[in-house]
């Protein structure tokens, strides 16, 4: 009975985790590079990013998240990125370092990108469940549920651009996953392989004598352990990003709703957004907050000749 106490309260919520793993952070439409590997240094900018989203705010023990961030070119054809993300939920913790590398090339009026990514994580119980409800400090499996579960994830990743403005890619978020140690569970059920994918398209709409841009697109994606999701964004730019507004809708899970508001000052990026679900859980929760905080950095180095997609 202990072992099954311990064990689903940190399975449970690695298994939720998991399935928000490449998309926890909603704002992938300002950092696409949450999504995809091969846009590690695509748009030839050194970026970094700090990231704190607040899910289901004013309910006990709620999701906390924290994330940093970058990604930038190396060579003219080379780019690479890294993240190192923490999330408390209820009693649990984990955190996940990613490290990807991106080949892009130009082909005509296409950029073309190819990219991997490898991760490991760890998901254990929260060091507070000492001393709490049914715990034996000599139970060998309450000690391994605290110590947690390993695992190692990769991540194979395509982009491509079409005289930038039209863009199309796809994710297979677990390609390769394993667990690099032992809990049993007595779930075998498939985590890894290319059923997991997540597939984005859009398109850059500008309108120069009005200094304006609004980018509409559709992320299609399929993880393990996630229903089936689709969200539909939109997010326009206006006087050289000096304001941008976002608006989101994702259909399954409930439904959600989604605004975001964001500036841009010289190197400096800032963005908030806040969102909504359809579900009855709703009602007992205030919604969710996320804000990031980025800085962008010319490379010495242009690898796109920008004139050429006006």
């Amino acid at each position: 009975m202990k072992k099954l106490f311990y064990i689903a309260s940190l399975f449970f919520v690695v298994g939720q985790a998991t399935a928000q793993n490449e998309a926890v952070l909603t704002q992938y439409t300002v950092q696409p590079f949450l999504l995809n590997p091969a846009l590690s240094g695509f748009d030839d900018l050194h970026q970094i990013r700090l990231n704190y989203r607040s899910s289901w705010t004013g309910f006990p023990d709620a999701p906390n998240t924290y994330a940093l961030n970058y990604n930038g070119p190396v060579s003219k054809n080379f780019g690479i990125g890294g993240q190192i993300l923490g999330e408390n939920v209820a009693s649990t913790f984990r955190y996940n370092v990613k490290v990807s590398y991106a080949f892009h090339t130009d082909v005509d009026d296409f950029r073309l990108a190819g990219g991997f990514s490898t991760s490991f994580s760890n998901f254990r119980l929260r060091n507070r469940v000492i001393g709490g409800y049914k715990f034996d400090p000599n139970d060998p499996d309450a000690q391994e549920a605290l110590d947690g579960k390993n695992s190692f994830d990769a991540a194979l990743g395509f982009h491509a651009r079409y005289r930038n403005q039209s863009f199309v890619g796809l994710t297979f978020p677990s390609l390769i996953s394993a667990r690099l140690d032992e809990i049993d569970t007595n779930n075998d059920e498939k985590r890894g392989g290319a059923d997991n994918f997540i597939l984005r398209v859009g398109q850059d709409i500008r309108i120069r004598e009005r200094n304006f841009q609004v980018t509409p697109s559709v992320v299609i994606s399929r993880v393990f352990g996630a229903p089936f999701l689709v969200d539909f964004n939109a997010v326009a730019s206006f006087l050289d990003e000096q304001f941008v507004a976002g608006l989101g809708y994702r259909a399954g899970a409930n439904n959600d709703v989604s605004i975001m508001l964001g500036t841009k000052f010289d190197r400096l990026r800032l963005f908030y957004s806040y969102g909504l679900n359809f579900g009855t859980f709703q009602t007992y929760n205030g919604g969710s907050h996320e804000i990031t905080l980025g800085f962008d950095f010319d490379s010495k180095e242009k690898t796109v000749d920008a004139a050429r997609y006006e």
